[in-house]
């Protein structure tokens, strides 16, 4: 699970450095189900930042359009394509 993360994240950090767009099959590790360790259809911020360290709980609030300190899959996607720099 650890290389996992590292491994994302290096992408992930990447694709932040260079500016470059990522589409979501490109991700390996950031579908919904993947990151909603508990599977309990809900992503916590402890489960964003276990795959993504740099994720601020600030911007993971700003899509957290319900204020129950989780996101759906609707708020995970809209969270992801900013963070990842998708149109």
């Amino acid at each position: 699970m650890k290389r996992t993360a590292i491994a994302i994240t290096t992408l992930l950090a990447a694709a932040l450095c260079t500016g470059a767009s990522v589409a979501a099959d490109e991700l390996g590790g950031l579908e919904f189900d993947t990151v909603d360790a508990d599977a309990d259809g809900f992503i916590t911020f402890l489960e964003i930042r276990a795959v993504a360290p740099r994720a601020s709980r600030e911007q993971f609030d700003d899509f957290d359009v319900d204020s129950d300190e989780r996101l759906d899959r609707e708020e995970y996607s809209s969270w992801l394509d900013a963070f990842v720099g998708r149109d």
